[in-house]
């Protein structure tokens, strides 16, 4: 054709060739993106393919400028060509208007849509059903819309529709359906087709169809109800790419990211196991889109360069001629990877911007990210000059204003300016308006600090005095102490207020010596901190977790690197395989500089009762306890406090956490585990009172018998440093997490800790002690070359290690170093 033009055969060739291109893009087509280029604008067919482009890519901004453009060089036409040719064109632009939010823009242009005019029959439907969801007043009316829209659109003559409009208005018809409730119907048909198609599959129509047909289990509901009635259809076609996108959007939008994230990897390993067949799914652009989206949504952002990374080498196996989703995959990897520390990501990165910009020396975005790279073989000449970037900014006025700084955020008075002058007389209210301040207020008095507190975690409550009070009192925080009947261990109780008597030390090291050489937990109480302040922590962790999850994930922790200071998300490990935890946890460390980071504003308030609370048992009480502990071991008072000070860089700290309430139903598949049985990564951890009954302890007799939470008391055990340092003979204890009984199961269960951490630089070895010498117990191999902090590291990120099949009980943490875990 292009060899033997007549006149005009080269404008007809581009206009048709131009909307072939555009059926490709909507077919799913590869085809190459391209940008509009001037001849698209030069004839009211071009421009108009053009605008089909744009919609079929998603540019619809571009789309709607497009179009006005088609529509003006149509207006130049005879009155009835431009009849003609204006009809389809206003339509497309109804749908973008819609598309772009612009309803009310949608609804004047519709009106002057002519559906006469229109010349085939798959027009005057897409116009009629643009026009009448652009005039739809709320959800509309699924009843009267089908007898509008009446009975669709022919199979057979010039006007059918081509295959990705058949599709769109299939799915026009069964959303139809599901507005006049004929869910049974919709199940069984979709059911009947899904049931013919090959799974996993990326085709457009097969995995619309599984969206209708979970909405039609659904019954059209979403959030909680909607997942009670689809996920057991996952379990039934566990490879339905459009189900599982389904469920994961429903864990979105319930705000339940990382129930969704531990679906997607699921569904990613049994891809993995199909093997090669399935990489093009695996490594689909909009799938690994969802993954990494779903991984940064909770800051992950190592698991998600993972993602990127072996999507994008996979995708670099295939050549150079890429889709256009491909291409936008690969320069996203790109921009990820360059952001990592890994010099494999790095060289990655540079490796993938090469391939595109030697794909295409005019793609900017390729040639900038091979510049970020370190590449000179970039060729800049498609940039945008330097100076030019540069010309509106003074850099004089820069270096001589210094550093910026954004201005504080002035409230804004809801008073009125005092008037210039007199005011006009105004006519008396018939009736006082009424006050806005209590009728009690006082403004010579200070307004109680504590009043953002619920009630009875104020200060100043008092509950009723007998046996009514005592057990309202139990009730406080978060529910009433298990009864006597349950088994309970036998822990020792130490009274620290005999510490400074005369032969209490000795006293207190003689009662504790067997609870910390056989057990590892004890009680202390009159440590120096009244119940008021307490409760105090205990209800600033109440507001702290009642925050909206992104202002929480905004200080998340960099758990990756084995860092723990911050917010850890919930669903943050997984118990078992495709079960993760129901645990939140906030972390505050000591306020030294080294130590610094960001947080909520909740803490930024409260940071003088904060840190006086954790100065207090850093300084005083678990002084006190490591001074026992020395007495125990025969060492000097002293010994083992070097390294446990306040201003010692540790990763210390006190947690403020919440285990979130489970359904029976979903504690009987985690077998009634809140936290498997394992040991604490640090010296010591103090438990303040928390009456739910849910912590238990490995007594020595191998059974698991429930800890009592003692009121006025502190749980403290020890962990493996100390167990380090003693060569076994102080015991790390094992404990774990399990639902409370069953009149407690459905309370969340708040807590605040302490975790005593020793200095950073501090290394492993077995103290000499007459005790250990006595007992001939040595040195475990491997510790001595290790460091306090280096074991703490790596005994947080292996929390974030995917379970397996059986559940591990035993995985080295470092250096051939192994910890156990216990069911």
């Amino acid at each position: 054709l292009s060899g033997e033009r007549e006149e005009d055969a080269e404008a007809d060739l581009r206009v048709n060739a131009g909307a072939t291109e555009v059926q490709l893009h909507f077919s799913g087509a590869t085809s190459k993106k391209r940008k509009v280029e001037r001849e698209d604008l030069e004839a009211f067919e071009t421009a108009y393919n053009a605008a089909c482009g744009c919609i079929a890519r998603d540019e619809l901004g571009q789309a709607e400028m497009l179009l006005k453009r088609a529509e003006a060089l149509a207006g130049e036409l005879s009155e009835s060509e431009r009849d003609a040719e204006i009809g389809p064109i206003r339509a497309q632009r109804v749908y973008v208007l819609l598309r772009l939010g612009k309803k009310e823009e949608a609804e004047a242009l519709a009106k002057e849509v002519k559906t006469e005019a229109l010349e085939d029959e798959t027009s005057i439907h897409g116009a009629s059903v643009n026009g009448m969801l652009a005039t739809r007043k709320g959800e509309g009316n699924a009843f009267l819309e089908e007898r509008m829209l009446g009975k669709g659109i022919g199979e057979d003559g010039t006007g059918k529709p081509f295959g990705f409009q058949k599709g769109v208005l299939d799915e026009n018809r069964f959303a139809l359906d599901l507005g006049m409730m004929k869910f049974g119907g919709l199940r069984t048909s979709t059911r009947s087709v899904l049931g013919k198609q090959e799974a996993p599959t990326l085709d457009r129509k097969t995995n619309s169809l599984a969206v209708i047909n979970a909405a039609a289990h659904a019954k059209s509901q979403s959030g909680k109800e909607a997942l009670k009635h689809i996920l057991p259809l996952l379990e039934k076609r566990p490879h339905d790419v459009g189900l599982l996108l389904t469920i994961v959007q429903l864990y979105v939008l319930t705000g339940n990211a990382p129930s969704a994230i531990n679906l997607v990897e699921k569904f990613t390993d049994r891809l993995e196991q199909s093997g090669s067949s399935a990489d093009d799914i695996r490594f689909a652009p909009g799938f690994v889109g969802v993954t990494t989206a779903l991984y940064n949504s909770q800051n992950r952002r190592d698991p998600a360069r993972a993602a990127f990374a072996r999507a994008a080498e996979y995708w670099r196996t295939k050549g150079s001629q890429q889709s256009a989703g491909v291409t936008d995959l690969l320069k996203a990897a790109g921009s990820s990877l360059l952001d990592s520390e890994e010099p494999d990501h790095q060289k990655l990165a540079q490796a993938i911007f090469a391939d595109l910009h030697k794909a295409d020396p005019t793609d900017r975005y390729a040639t900038a990210g091979l510049l970020a790279s370190g590449s000179t073989d970039a060729d800049e000449s498609y940039l945008t000059p330097l100076p030019r970037l540069l010309t509106s900014i003074d850099a004089a006025a820069l270096e001589s204003a210094g550093i910026a700084s954004l201005p504080r955020p002035v409230a804004q008075s809801t008073k009125r300016p005092a008037p210039t002058a007199a005011p006009a007389a105004t006519k008396p209210h018939k009736k006082p308006r009424p006050g806005k301040l209590p009728k009690d207020y006082d403004p010579a008095k200070t307004p109680d600090p504590e009043r953002w507190l619920p009630l009875k975690d104020r200060s100043t409550y008092r509950p009723p005095k007998g046996k009514k009070g005592k057990g309202r009192r139990d009730m406080l925080a978060q529910g009433a102490v298990g009864g006597d009947e349950m088994d309970w261990a036998d822990l020792v109780t130490l009274d620290l207020s005999h510490f400074d008597a005369p032969g209490g030390k000795q006293r207190l090291a003689n009662q504790l010596r067997d609870a910390v050489h056989n057990v590892g937990f004890f009680y202390i109480t009159n440590f120096g901190l009244t119940q008021s302040q307490i409760d105090r922590q205990f209800g600033i962790a109440k507001e702290l977790f009642a925050l909206l999850t992104e202002e929480k994930l905004r200080h998340r922790a960099d758990l990756e690197h084995g860092h723990y200071s911050g917010y850890r998300p919930l669903g943050s490990i997984e118990l078992f395989p495709g079960l993760r935890d129901n645990v939140e946890m906030y972390n505050v460390f000591k306020y030294l500089p080294e130590l610094s980071r960001s947080h909520p504003q909740l803490i930024l308030d409260h940071r003088e009762e904060i840190e006086t609370f954790q100065r207090h048992i850093a300084e005083d009480t678990v002084q006190k306890l490591l001074t026992l502990i020395a007495i125990v071991l025969e060492l000097p008072e002293h010994a083992l406090t070097k390294g446990h000070k306040y201003d010692d860089v540790s990763d210390c700290h006190l947690r403020y956490m919440i285990y979130h309430a489970r359904i029976p139903e979903e504690n009987a598949k985690y077998d009634n585990l809140y936290s498997r049985g394992h040991t604490d990564f640090g010296s010591l951890t103090l438990l303040f009172r928390q009456p739910i009954a849910a912590l238990q302890v490995l007594m020595p007799d191998g059974q698991w018998k429930w800890v009592k939470p003692l009121p006025g008391s502190i749980t403290v055990n020890i962990a493996d440093v100390l167990d380090f340092w003693t060569a076994g003979y102080l015991k790390s204890s094992i404990h774990r997490v399990v639902a409370p009984p069953e009149d407690q199961a459905h309370l969340d269960r708040v807590g605040v800790l302490y975790f005593l951490r020793p200095a950073h630089d501090l290394r492993l070895k077995a103290l000499e002690s007459p005790v250990l010498e006595r007992l001939g117990l040595r040195q475990k191999e491997g510790m001595e070359g290790i460091k306090a902090g280096d074991w703490v590291r790596a005994r947080v990120k292996g929390n974030l290690d995917r379970a397996v099949e059986g559940g591990a009980k035993e995985k080295e943490v470092i250096k051939g170093v192994k910890v156990k875990y216990y069911d």
